[in-house]
């Protein structure tokens, strides 16, 4: 099959409903690629919990992130003013922590996704946290949530 009618297929499975994963690099519809910034286990200490000794304690929290951009400007210029600087991402986030006590990780994940979309103009993320230690039989618990839209994009590697 070639590649322009594996693409063809997906596209009509698409249509379908059909799930399908599909090994190769996001592309945007247009050709354009869309890469991404990976940010994996970050750890951050903050107060979170429902519990009330929760509330007295700061807990570490453990984020994976894919942050959507076009890198080619930056990697054409050596100019990092010109991609997503994962140093200034990841000290936000730490001060995002620092700042706000949650007792859900949803309400964390979700404002925080809310936090470095409008910061940072990230159109589409996704964001994996964890909480290590929560439940004394699971290394840990947590949620991945996905916000914003890959610019006219098929999501190729992961349904």
């Amino acid at each position: 099959m070639t590649e322009s009618s594996t693409d063809t297929l997906f596209i009509a499975l698409l249509s379908f409903g059909a799930i399908l994963k599909y090994n190769r690099p996001l592309v945007a519809m247009r050709g354009m690629p869309v890469d991404r910034i990976l940010i994996e286990a970050l750890n951050v200490e903050t107060v979170i919990g429902v519990y009330d000794w929760e509330r007295t304690i700061t807990q570490s929290l453990s984020l994976d992130l894919s942050l959507a951009t076009d890198i080619r400007p930056a990697a054409a210029t050596d100019d990092l003013r010109l991609t997503l600087d994962y140093a200034a991402i990841c000290q936000r986030i730490q001060q995002f922590a620092n700042e706000h006590q949650f007792a859900l990780v949803e309400t964390f994940a979700e404002r925080l996704a809310a936090c470095l979309r409008s910061e940072f103009s990230i159109s589409w993320l996704r964001l994996t946290l964890r909480k290590p230690g929560a439940v004394p039989q699971a290394s840990s618990v947590g949620l991945e949530i996905t916000r914003g839209k890959l610019p006219e994009a098929i999501e190729a590697t992961h349904p």
